[in-house]
């Protein structure tokens, strides 16, 4: 009789060891299932933050497919006005004439240029002691070959912040 009680507590003890794991399984089950939904979730979430990524990534390729032709239809226009403004200054003689230092001087810097790179009368027809006309002067003629480069600098300048604006404007809270 003794021995059917051990036997009985024994398989008791068994039965609740083996309800005991069944419950902290249960217990595992369920925690891994919740990390699951919230690792589903930020997937989701993840997913449809790269589809409005891709989204304006277009939107920005496609403005600088747009500024990029806009900017070759400002150039070709420049180059007509560059050569039509040469030739009408190829028979004027104050085309040789020196810049301004001033006005020199900041082109110089806008452009990073430390001398006229060529843009400048005969160098033997300067007089070095004066000083409106240095070795490096810029001619007014010389200008002209850097009106295309600022102006289609700030062209696309304007051409890039209405597009930085326009895509600002979709994206902005509350419209």
């Amino acid at each position: 009789m003794r021995l059917r009680i051990y036997l009985l507590a024994a398989v008791l003890g068994a039965v609740g060891l083996m309800g005991w794991l069944l419950l902290d399984r249960y217990q595992q089950n369920g925690q891994l299932q919740q990390q699951l939904t919230q690792t589903e979730q930020a997937l989701l979430n993840t997913s449809s933050a790269m589809q409005e990524l891709n989204r304006l990534y277009q939107q920005a390729d496609q403005a600088l497919v747009i500024n990029r032709r806009q900017q070759q239809n400002i150039n070709s226009r420049l180059r007509g006005e560059v050569d039509a403004l040469r030739s009408t200054l190829s028979g004027d003689v104050r085309a040789s004439a020196c810049i301004p230092d001033a006005t020199a001087d900041r082109l110089r810097s806008i452009t990073g240029s430390s001398t006229a790179g060529g843009l400048y009368s005969d160098p033997g027809s300067i007089n070095r002691a004066d000083p409106d006309t240095r070795a490096a002067c810029y001619t007014y003629a010389g200008v002209v070959e850097y009106v295309p480069m600022l102006v289609s600098a700030i062209q696309s300048c304007n051409v890039d912040k209405a597009s930085i604006r326009m895509i600002s404007d979709e994206h902005r809270p509350g419209q």
